[in-house]
């Protein structure tokens, strides 16, 4: 390189000429410090240093702005997150069905045994005695009636003797007479209508049950009901 002044040779990299101090027109080229960076332009900037001119590049463009800050994920109440495959369990409303069936159940197996408990003691005596029926239960003409003989093997003293058809609901009326009674060893014979089943039942004088027979089947022949046993 030659200055363009004194035309001294000049090694690259002086701004100014070291014979006669003259300005150099063309400036040496400046090696980069870096790899350069695309897009961006950098201009050259002389700096001033004991009567020296350095020129020293600095990038045209602002340096792009920092990422922004990540915010943490969102916790759950409890402090952890729930695992990704529970499910809610499901109610179960065939508990609650079964509860109902089991309940329904125990009330109709309660009435039953309540009709039989009742069924038992209206048809046992009170007392202690037993009666028996005995006798035919063929039919015979409408309209006749059939002999049915009240016979006292127990202890007690029949009062009351009930006969009513077995389709009703009301015993009816004594079929003895106002001051007739059958006291043990005695039997008594009334006659009723043939072509229907009965229901017996004898009773003390304090109208306690000593005995019932229920659904006999009274034929032309006649039955004999029996009051057995005793204190």
């Amino acid at each position: 390189m030659e200055c363009p002044n004194c035309h001294a040779e000049i090694e690259s990299g002086y701004l100014f000429c070291p014979e006669c101090g003259q300005r150099l027109t063309t400036a040496p080229p400046v090696e980069a410090g870096g790899p350069s960076v695309p897009g961006e332009s950098s201009s050259v900037v002389e700096i001033s240093i004991g009567g020296d001119q350095e020129a020293i590049s600095q990038p045209s463009s602002p340096l792009p702005p920092p990422p922004p800050p990540v915010s943490p994920l969102p916790s759950t109440s409890g402090g952890a997150l729930p695992p990704s495959g529970s499910k809610p369990k499901k109610k179960r409303p065939w508990l609650w069905i079964g509860i109902g069936l089991a309940g329904v159940l125990t009330c109709v197996c309660l009435a039953i045994a309540g009709f039989w408990v009742l069924r038992t003691w209206n048809s046992g005596p009170t007392q202690g005695g037993s009666g028996g029926v005995q006798g035919s239960g063929s039919g015979s003409a409408p309209g006749s009636t059939a002999p049915v003989a009240i016979v006292n093997r127990s202890q007690y003293e029949i009062c009351y003797v009930l006969i009513s058809p077995s389709s009703s609901d009301d015993w009816g009326a004594d079929w003895l007479g106002d001051d007739e009674t059958i006291l043990p060893g005695q039997s008594v014979t009334v006659r009723v209508p043939v072509g229907d089943t009965y229901d017996l039942q004898l009773l003390d004088c304090d109208q306690n049950v000593l005995d019932a027979q229920y659904q006999v089947a009274i034929g032309a022949d006649g039955i004999t009901y029996a009051l057995e046993g005793g204190p």
